[in-house]
Protein backbone atom coordinates (compact mmCIF):
# COMPACT_ATOMS: atom_id res chain seq x y z
CA UNK A 1 0.00 0.00 0.00
CA UNK A 2 1.00 3.63 -0.58
CA UNK A 3 0.03 6.92 0.30
CA UNK A 4 -0.17 10.35 0.84
CA UNK A 5 -1.38 11.21 4.57
CA UNK A 6 -1.75 14.20 6.70
CA UNK A 7 -3.22 13.58 10.15
CA UNK A 8 -5.56 16.93 11.54
CA UNK A 9 -4.07 18.61 14.58
CA UNK A 10 -7.14 17.75 16.81
CA UNK A 11 -8.23 15.36 20.00
CA UNK A 12 -8.00 12.48 17.55
CA UNK A 13 -4.26 12.88 17.49
CA UNK A 14 -2.53 11.22 19.87
CA UNK A 15 -5.07 7.98 18.94
CA UNK A 16 -4.62 5.24 17.13
CA UNK A 17 -5.00 5.87 13.42
CA UNK A 18 -5.90 3.40 11.27
CA UNK A 19 -5.09 4.32 7.64
CA UNK A 20 -5.54 1.05 5.57
CA UNK A 21 -7.19 -2.75 7.45
CA UNK A 22 -7.91 -5.36 5.53
CA UNK A 23 -7.57 -7.75 8.74
CA UNK A 24 -4.03 -9.19 7.66
CA UNK A 25 -2.31 -6.05 6.32
CA UNK A 26 -2.45 -3.20 8.45
CA UNK A 27 -1.26 0.45 8.17
CA UNK A 28 -1.69 3.11 10.58
CA UNK A 29 -0.07 5.83 13.22
CA UNK A 30 0.47 4.82 16.69
CA UNK A 31 -0.76 6.55 19.59
CA UNK A 32 1.26 8.94 21.77
CA UNK A 33 1.76 6.35 24.28
CA UNK A 34 3.33 4.35 21.21
CA UNK A 35 5.50 7.42 20.40
CA UNK A 36 2.98 8.78 17.43
CA UNK A 37 4.51 6.49 14.98
CA UNK A 38 3.49 5.45 11.56
CA UNK A 39 3.68 1.46 11.59
CA UNK A 40 2.74 -1.49 8.97
CA UNK A 41 1.79 -4.68 10.64
CA UNK A 42 0.79 -8.38 9.13
CA UNK A 43 -1.60 -10.20 10.80
CA UNK A 44 -0.95 -13.80 11.27
CA UNK A 45 -3.43 -16.82 12.10
CA UNK A 46 -1.24 -17.13 15.14
CA UNK A 47 -2.75 -14.28 16.58
CA UNK A 48 1.20 -11.94 16.45
CA UNK A 49 1.30 -8.76 14.96
CA UNK A 50 4.69 -8.28 16.23
CA UNK A 51 7.08 -7.05 15.33
CA UNK A 52 5.76 -4.07 13.03
CA UNK A 53 8.11 -2.13 10.88
CA UNK A 54 7.44 1.44 12.28
CA UNK A 55 9.30 5.28 11.46
CA UNK A 56 12.18 6.30 13.72
CA UNK A 57 10.67 9.04 14.93
CA UNK A 58 6.72 10.58 15.63
CA UNK A 59 4.78 11.99 13.18
CA UNK A 60 3.90 15.73 13.05
CA UNK A 61 -0.08 16.83 12.87
CA UNK A 62 -0.91 18.88 9.60
CA UNK A 63 2.12 18.20 7.70
CA UNK A 64 1.86 15.74 4.53
CA UNK A 65 3.69 11.88 5.01
CA UNK A 66 4.03 9.25 1.79
CA UNK A 67 4.01 6.47 3.42
CA UNK A 68 4.82 2.89 1.73
CA UNK A 69 4.31 -0.05 3.36
CA UNK A 70 5.15 -3.92 1.75
CA UNK A 71 5.28 -7.24 2.72
CA UNK A 72 6.88 -10.27 0.61
CA UNK A 73 6.04 -12.89 3.06
CA UNK A 74 9.27 -12.72 4.92
CA UNK A 75 10.03 -9.09 4.99
CA UNK A 76 7.71 -6.45 6.53
CA UNK A 77 9.12 -2.45 5.36
CA UNK A 78 7.73 0.81 5.30
CA UNK A 79 8.94 4.01 3.58
CA UNK A 80 8.56 7.31 4.55
CA UNK A 81 8.78 10.55 2.98
CA UNK A 82 11.11 8.37 0.17
CA UNK A 83 12.96 6.59 2.42
CA UNK A 84 13.27 3.33 3.83
CA UNK A 85 12.53 3.45 7.80
CA UNK A 86 12.38 0.15 9.28
CA UNK A 87 12.44 -3.31 7.78
CA UNK A 88 11.45 -6.49 10.12
CA UNK A 89 11.45 -10.26 9.71
CA UNK A 90 7.90 -11.51 9.31
CA UNK A 91 7.04 -15.32 8.09
CA UNK A 92 3.78 -16.75 9.08
CA UNK A 93 0.35 -17.38 7.84
CA UNK A 94 -2.07 -14.77 6.82
CA UNK A 95 -5.07 -14.81 8.66
CA UNK A 96 -7.95 -14.65 5.93
CA UNK A 97 -9.04 -11.24 4.84
CA UNK A 98 -11.99 -9.17 6.03
CA UNK A 99 -13.50 -5.98 3.57
CA UNK A 100 -10.68 -3.57 3.53
CA UNK A 101 -11.49 -0.02 5.89
CA UNK A 102 -10.01 3.24 4.73
CA UNK A 103 -9.39 5.36 7.87
CA UNK A 104 -10.85 3.14 10.23
CA UNK A 105 -10.64 -0.30 11.65
CA UNK A 106 -8.68 -3.08 13.67
CA UNK A 107 -9.24 -6.67 12.09
CA UNK A 108 -12.92 -6.80 11.31
CA UNK A 109 -14.16 -4.20 13.59
CA UNK A 110 -14.58 -1.14 11.61
CA UNK A 111 -15.98 1.27 14.90
CA UNK A 112 -12.27 1.96 16.19
CA UNK A 113 -9.03 3.72 15.50
CA UNK A 114 -10.91 6.57 13.38
CA UNK A 115 -8.86 8.32 11.32
CA UNK A 116 -8.82 12.26 11.18
CA UNK A 117 -7.09 14.20 8.49
CA UNK A 118 -6.63 13.41 4.44
CA UNK A 119 -5.65 11.09 2.69
CA UNK A 120 -4.82 11.04 -1.03
CA UNK A 121 -3.37 9.12 -3.99
CA UNK A 122 -3.77 5.81 -2.32
CA UNK A 123 -2.63 2.46 -3.95
CA UNK A 124 -3.26 -0.73 -3.21
CA UNK A 125 -0.75 -3.38 -5.18
CA UNK A 126 -1.16 -7.16 -5.61
CA UNK A 127 2.05 -8.43 -4.51
CA UNK A 128 4.80 -7.16 -2.63
CA UNK A 129 6.82 -4.15 -4.33
CA UNK A 130 10.80 -3.80 -4.64
CA UNK A 131 12.71 -1.02 -2.91
CA UNK A 132 13.11 0.54 -6.52
CA UNK A 133 9.61 0.83 -6.49
CA UNK A 134 8.53 1.68 -3.17
CA UNK A 135 11.20 4.36 -2.98
CA UNK A 136 9.77 5.85 -6.59
CA UNK A 137 6.55 6.21 -5.68
CA UNK A 138 6.95 9.21 -3.94
CA UNK A 139 8.31 11.10 -7.20
CA UNK A 140 5.18 10.42 -8.56
CA UNK A 141 3.39 13.50 -7.16
CA UNK A 142 2.74 15.02 -4.34
CA UNK A 143 -0.40 16.10 -2.29
CA UNK A 144 -0.49 19.39 -1.90
CA UNK A 145 0.10 19.79 -6.26
CA UNK A 146 -2.94 21.24 -8.03
CA UNK A 147 -4.71 19.05 -10.02
CA UNK A 148 -4.45 15.55 -8.44
CA UNK A 149 -7.66 15.26 -7.90
CA UNK A 150 -9.88 15.39 -5.24
CA UNK A 151 -8.82 14.53 -1.38
CA UNK A 152 -10.34 12.61 0.52
CA UNK A 153 -11.38 14.40 4.49
CA UNK A 154 -11.06 11.74 7.02
CA UNK A 155 -12.30 14.29 9.93
CA UNK A 156 -15.56 14.87 8.00
CA UNK A 157 -17.00 11.37 8.78
CA UNK A 158 -17.08 8.61 11.56
CA UNK A 159 -17.79 5.54 10.26
CA UNK A 160 -15.89 3.60 7.62
CA UNK A 161 -16.71 5.01 4.11
CA UNK A 162 -16.93 2.99 0.76
CA UNK A 163 -14.54 4.53 -2.38
CA UNK A 164 -14.87 3.73 -5.31
CA UNK A 165 -11.91 2.73 -7.21
CA UNK A 166 -10.44 1.89 -10.83
CA UNK A 167 -7.51 -0.75 -10.49
CA UNK A 168 -4.48 -0.90 -13.22
CA UNK A 169 -2.00 -3.38 -13.57
CA UNK A 170 1.25 -2.86 -12.32
CA UNK A 171 2.64 -3.00 -15.93
CA UNK A 172 0.94 0.14 -16.76
CA UNK A 173 1.93 1.81 -13.90
CA UNK A 174 4.66 4.85 -15.59
CA UNK A 175 7.71 3.70 -16.90
CA UNK A 176 9.98 5.27 -14.54
CA UNK A 177 8.82 3.20 -11.42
Amino acid sequence: IAVWIRFNNDSRFNSFQEIFNNGQFFLRKNSQGEGNRMAVFVDFADGTVEPRAQSAAGLIPERWYHAVGTWDGTSLSLYLDGRLESRRTRVGTLLPPVPATIGAGQRSNTSVNFASGRVDELMIFGRALTDAEALALRGLGHADAPGLGRLHDLEKRRRPQTFQFRARPLEQMPEDI
